[in-house]
C-alpha cells in the first residue's frame, strides 16, 4: 500500500514539477496529503508577489486555472484527495492558493 502511495507521490511531484517548469521546489506533507509549492524561479516570484499586491492582476485567475487544471489531473490520473498549496514566496507559513480535487479551497484574494 505505501508502495504504491509513494509512487503516486512522487508521480504527482513530477507532473507539478513539469507543469511548473522546474520553477518551484515541491515538498510533501503526508499528514495533510498536502503538496507543498514554493516559486523558486524569480519570474515566478515576481509574479506572485505583484499578484499579493494587486489580486487583480490579470495572471492570477490564470495561475488559479494552470492549478486546477494539474489537480484535476491528479484526480483523474492518480487518485483523489490531494491538496496542491502554493506558498507565499515572502513567507513560508502564509498560503496563496489551496486546491483540492481540482476545487479551490482557499484563495487570498477572496476574502
Amino acid at each position: 500500500m505505501t508502495d504504491q502511495n509513494d509512487k503516486k507521490v512522487s508521480q504527482i511531484k513530477q507532473m507539478l514539477e513539469q507543469g511548473l517548469q522546474g520553477g518551484a521546489n515541491i515538498e510533501y506533507d503526508s499528514a495533510k496529503k498536502q503538496f507543498d509549492v514554493i516559486m523558486t524561479d524569480s519570474r515566478l516570484t515576481d509574479s506572485l508577489n505583484n499578484i499579493k499586491e494587486d489580486p487583480t492582476n490579470e495572471k492570477w485567475p490564470k495561475l488559479i486555472k494552470a492549478f486546477k487544471k494539474l489537480s484535476k489531473q491528479i484526480k483523474s490520473g492518480l487518485d483523489s484527495g490531494y491538496t496542491i498549496r502554493l506558498v507565499d514566496p515572502a513567507d513560508e507559513t502564509k498560503t496563496m492558493l489551496t486546491i483540492l480535487d481540482g476545487k479551490v479551497t482557499y484563495d487570498f484574494s477572496a476574502k
